[in-house]
């Protein structure tokens, strides 16, 4: 009899050779472009799994505690997004584990699989990101994802190690879509990196509106714009093109209002103002001479007072305003990023009306203009008609007349005014003195003077009793 019968690659005969089992596992990891989803992100990953071993390899299993890793970053798993796709090979595929969610179930797939030598396939599965609660720092977003499986012999029983238990392969993976051999850079577990860039900006009206003299309005405005994502931004900029966007409303932009009430906090940023900044031919606030830095995390605020005219020729509808805040993505030692295609990267974002640069501000969508809310009425009165007063029989009335006075009434602000109230006190001497005297009036009176007719509405261009909107009168 074989003493060794039934051992690994057996044949029955007395010399066999001796089969040299090496059991491994490669898994790459890789991330495609951030797609944005409202203020967040959604980045889907390619894991590339190969059994590099020469032995099939049962329970496989693909880990990623995203949750963990991420920290305050991690908003969830996009639902349905996993999937098992591009298998190659001799073996069975794994499935897809749809209740992945990186938090108490960090597996992505199910056991159910066993993959001979050379078998491939990939998992992909997209993630939410809300850059904003970056740590401060600008190494990115880095994660690893794990893999394991348990050797087989040829006749697919557990291959064990001395102590008895099964020999069990395991793999960090490493950053690209090679498995096998790393990605040309670093060592072969590499983690792998999410640059997001991103910045916001909120801007609102700070403190009262003030009505000057001539009828123009003086309101200060109060922009915060923070470095919202998870790499250092560099060549900052931010543009109010007041003029464009109030039209013949626009007066100026008050010399010598524009400040920073705000410094960053890192020392590492630096925010420099320009001095020209006018609204109008220099839209630009920040100096594009100076060197500018915001760190991860960071932000600065800028206050300045714009005068405006509502009531100008030509202004039509709302004065609404929105500013733009811009930089250039860096690394951690200040270099510029680029974009596949070699571009540096550039984020942008529209202000939002509100204080807060990294949300919605409790209304609307994260860049609504910011209005400005200026109430304002003016009131015309002329005598339209003067006529000699006549008494019940038509005959004229000695050195008495009838007046008829026009009155017009314009919403000469940049809101919808309610509840209109217009009021006349004829009785007052200072308006007609002994020539109005309340104790005659009457159409049968042989002298008159009062009140001869109730007011009515000659002409309007109002939507709704007693509301006036915009420009209506």
């Amino acid at each position: 009899d074989d003493p060794n019968a039934g051992e690994p690659n057996d044949t029955g005969g007395s010399d066999d050779p001796t089969p040299l089992f090496l059991p491994s596992v490669g898994l790459a990891k890789s991330v495609g472009t951030p797609v944005p989803n409202g203020d967040n992100f959604d980045v889907t990953y390619t894991l590339v799994f190969e059994n590099t071993g020469n032995t099939p390899l049962s329970n496989v299993q693909i880990f990623d505690d995203i949750d963990f890793q991420f920290g305050s970053q991690f908003v969830g798993i996009v639902p349905g997004s996993v999937a098992v796709q591009n298998f190659v090979g001799t073996g069975i595929a794994p499935l897809a584990n749809a209740g992945f969610e990186s938090s108490t179930v960090m597996s992505l797939v199910t056991s159910a699989g066993a993959v001979d030598p050379g078998d491939t396939f990939e998992v992909v599965y997209t993630v939410t990101i809300d850059p904003s609660m970056a740590p401060v720092d600008s190494n990115g977003l880095d994660n690893q994802a794990s893999t394991s499986g348990e050797a087989l012999d040829p006749n697919g029983n557990p291959i064990l190690d001395d102590m008895g238990n099964p020999v069990t392969v395991d793999d960090l993976s490493d950053s690209g879509t090679d498995p096998t051999n790393g990605s040309g850079a670093g060592t072969n577990e590499d983690p792998t990196s999410i640059v997001l860039p991103n910045i916001g900006a909120a801007k609102e009206v700070s403190g009262p509106t003030v009505a000057l003299p001539n009828g123009d309005f003086q309101v200060t405005y109060q922009l915060v714009v923070e470095n919202t994502g998870n790499v250092d931004l560099a060549g900052l900029s931010l543009t109010d093109d007041l003029a464009t966007q109030f039209g013949p409303a626009f007066v100026s932009v008050s010399a010598g209002s524009l400040t920073v009430i705000t410094q960053p906090t890192d020392p590492a940023s630096s925010v420099v103002i320009n001095a020209s900044f006018d609204g109008n031919v220099a839209t630009e606030i920040i100096d594009q001479a100076a060197t500018t830095f915001l760190a991860v995390g960071d932000s600065y605020t800028v206050q300045f007072t714009v005068v405006v005219d509502p009531d100008a020729t030509g202004t039509s509808g709302p004065l609404n305003n929105q500013a733009m805040a811009a930089g250039d993505a860096v690394d951690a030692s200040g270099n510029p990023l680029t974009d596949p295609s070699g571009n540096p990267v550039v984020v942008t974002d529209n202000s939002d009306n509100g204080a807060n640069p990294t949300g919605d501000n409790g209304a609307g969508t994260s860049d609504d203009p910011t209005p400005l809310l200026l109430p304002d009425l003016s009131v015309a009165k002329q005598a339209n008609a003067v006529v000699p007063a006549t008494d019940a029989s038509g005959n004229e009335l000695t050195s008495a007349f009838d007046v008829t006075y026009l009155v017009v009434i314009e919403n000469t602000g940049t809101i919808e005014l309610t509840d209109l109230q217009i009021t006349e006190d004829i009785t007052l001497t200072s308006n007609f003195g002994d020539a109005y005297d309340p104790t005659f009036i009457g159409a049968n009176s042989s002298e008159r003077s009062g009140l001869i007719a109730l007011p009515t509405v000659a002409s309007n261009t109002l939507a709704n009793q007693g509301d006036l909107p915009i420009f209506d009168s």
